[in-house]
């Protein structure tokens, strides 16, 4: 359990004296972060294989893995190039260069200059197979998203162009295929990268009991005193930083904490901390 003392001088060590509206910045920030955890891949599968990186360069109809794959499959994409002409485009959407019917984020081509996905056994991918190899025919589940029904794309990344998401395919499908969607190649050019991982079955949480707090100690931000610092007591803490609410809508935001470092900003600091990595306990 920590100490009075020792978080006070924590405090002091950090932004005592920034203004509320960039600790408010902050926090909202990891409120959009943490609230994306649930729906995280890592969250709610297992991997069940060390998985395998591939290169799948435009200019060849598919690249296949060494592993076979069956169900549950995950995938991290990245990389741009030219498969349409000289314009660009990622694994789902065309971007910069792209003229103007072609807006930024937008699909090229419903069936083609995309992302295509074959299996050994009954799937083959060979080029030019168009709309039925779409790799959106069988993403289920995007990471930050969380499930979706197919066909589904996860939303347009105009900076890294990297999506990571989980494909269903079937149950021995095999040595997996990937290739951009085309019928020409030869005049193509750039390539994806491709991470593939087998999952396993849909998990279930294990439920986690919160900690007994010791006698005569508090978590900062945990409002209601359950043991856990919840999305909405942070939201709280934005608005007890903001002026919306008075101290009192969350007690232990801020009595918590010696006067000297009690303005919002510092407590909010610690909520966070505590909402991300579990409640630490400081004495009263």
């Amino acid at each position: 359990m920590r100490t009075l003392a020792s978080v006070d001088e924590e405090c002091g060590q950090r932004c005592r004296r920034s203004a509320v509206p960039a600790m408010a910045l902050l926090c909202v920030t990891v409120l959009v972060a943490a609230s994306a955890r649930g729906a995280s891949i890592s969250d709610t599968f297992t991997r069940v294989s060390s998985g395998e990186s591939l290169v799948v360069p435009f200019t060849s109809p598919s690249v296949s893995t060494a592993e076979a794959y069956g169900g549950s499959v995950e995938v991290i994409v990245s990389g741009t190039g030219n498969s349409y002409g000289a314009r660009i485009n990622d694994a789902f959407y065309g971007i910069s260069g792209v003229p103007v019917d072609y807006q930024d984020g937008s699909l090229f081509d419903t069936p083609y200059y995309q992302l295509n996905i074959g299996w050994q056994h009954g799937f083959p991918l060979a080029g030019c197979d168009g709309e039925p190899h779409n790799i959106s025919n069988f993403i289920t589940f995007i990471d930050g998203t969380g499930p979706t029904t197919p066909p589904a794309m996860p939303a347009y990344d105009p900076l890294l162009h990297t999506y990571h998401f989980v494909v269903q395919v079937a149950p021995r499908a095999g040595p997996l295929t990937f290739g951009v969607s085309d019928c020409v190649f030869d005049d193509n050019g750039g390539q994806y990268t491709i991470q593939v991982f087998q999952l396993g079955p849909l998990g279930v949480p294990t439920p986690t009991v919160p900690p007994t707090p010791p006698a005569g100690s508090c978590c900062i931000g945990d409002c209601d005193g359950n043991g856990a610092v919840t999305i909405e007591e942070l939201i709280r803490a934005v608005d007890i930083g903001l002026g919306k609410l008075q101290p009192e809508a969350c007690i232990n935001l801020t009595t918590c904490l010696a006067p000297s470092c009690r303005e919002v900003c510092i407590p909010a600091m610690f909520a966070i901390s505590n909402a991300l990595s579990g409640c630490t306990y400081v004495a009263q």
